[in-house]
């Protein structure tokens, strides 16, 4: 039998050489692309988030208050929610809603703060101010920022605290009121 020639086999060699590695950059191809689909689920997921939360508060077995957010995470003893409304309901009247982009909540120190476009909207006013802190305990909400009251008057200031549930707001720099 005839030996192949030196030639045929470096070219055997090479084509092998050259299937492994097609082969080779194949499989690296899908496993980096199997990869960064899984990293994408699981950035998708965001671990520790919660959707639709329902919170209320109960007082002598009536609710005081109802806090509904899109989404929240835990974050230690204290939750971070986004898209923040929620409903004080008044023994008579309409309810005070409460509107926030984005809130933090600490049911063990019965405090919160919600911020990002916040609204208070009462029997055709509403309040408008950048950050709340809420109090739970007090059942307040307080301001030092500015604000803004429109609606049937129109009134400005620096700083308040309110109490929905009676249904009252202390304000601490008044700076312009225009009833009409």
């Amino acid at each position: 039998m005839k030996r192949p020639s030196t030639k045929i086999l470096v070219s055997i060699l090479l084509l092998l050489v050259l299937l492994l590695f097609g082969w080779t950059l194949k499989r690296g191809l899908h496993f980096y692309k199997e990869e960064g689909e899984k990293a994408q689920e699981k950035k998708g997921k965001e671990k520790g988030y919660m959707e639709n939360i329902h919170l209320t508060s109960t007082q002598k077995g009536r609710v005081v208050w109802v806090l509904d957010a899109d989404k929240a995470q835990l974050e230690g003893k204290a939750i971070h929610l986004w898209k923040v409304r929620i409903r004080y309901l008044l023994n008579k009247g309409k309810p005070v809603m409460i509107t926030a982009r984005e809130g933090f909540l600490d049911r063990k120190k019965k405090l919160g703060k919600i911020w990002g476009d916040v609204k208070v909207q009462y029997r055709g006013e509403t309040l408008t101010v950048e950050e709340i802190l809420w109090n739970l305990e007090r059942n307040t909400l307080e301001s030092p920022l500015p604000f803004k009251i429109t609606g049937r008057s129109l009134v400005e200031g620096k700083g308040f605290v309110a109490r929905p549930s009676l249904g009252w707001v202390k304000v601490k720099k008044l700076k312009k009121v225009v009833i009409q």
